[in-house]
């Protein structure tokens, strides 16, 4: 994601917000046709494995005694063989179409305008907090409202400084996994 918000700084202006929309709904349409490109190519590899199997494998597995040394190596490589089709298939499509996609769709999510009801984690922050008031302020001036980015960044903000104001340490990511 190449625009980031930053509560301290200035909100970006729409036109920024639009144009990284645009961007990652051009790479979704983008990642769904490799992803049909990626079924074609992976159902292939699968027929013509299972085409090998049906043809070559099953037929010489039938008579043990016909050559005994590839009936043996057959047996006990074909399962290892399948598994490392699947394994090698699933890597590939997770590393280049489904994370991409996952990243695409986060993008899209957090650059749009936050509804109403999805304001509620901050109410009542504007006249507590200077912070979030001059911010609210600045994306109200840019004739916008606040994204979903904006306000889960915001609504972090608040949710430190009420927990600081309780004297409520942070928990780290290593009390968690404890």
């Amino acid at each position: 994601m190449a625009l980031e918000f930053d509560i301290t700084d200035n909100p970006p202006e729409q036109a920024l917000i639009t144009a990284e929309i645009e961007q990652a709904n051009r790479a979704l349409e983008v990642l769904s046709r490799k992803n049909r490109r990626f079924l074609i190519w992976f159902v292939s590899v699968i027929l013509v494995y299972a085409t090998f199997m049906l043809t070559v494998v099953i037929p010489i597995l039938g008579d043990p005694t016909a050559v005994p040394d590839l009936v043996a190596t057959f047996a006990y490589f074909l399962p290892y063989i399948t598994f490392f089709i699947f394994l090698v298939g699933n890597h590939l499509h997770t590393k280049r179409i489904d994370r991409p996609k996952r990243a695409a769709k986060n993008i899209v999510r957090t650059m749009t305008e936050a509804t109403a009801e999805e304001l509620e984690p901050i109410a009542g922050a504007e006249e507590k907090y200077e912070l979030v008031a001059s911010y609210r302020d600045n994306t109200t001036t840019l004739g916008r409202g606040l994204t979903k980015g904006e306000l889960d960044l915001l609504a972090e903000w608040v949710e430190d400084r009420v927990r600081e104001e309780k004297g409520i340490k942070k928990p780290s990511v290593h009390e968690l996994t404890l």
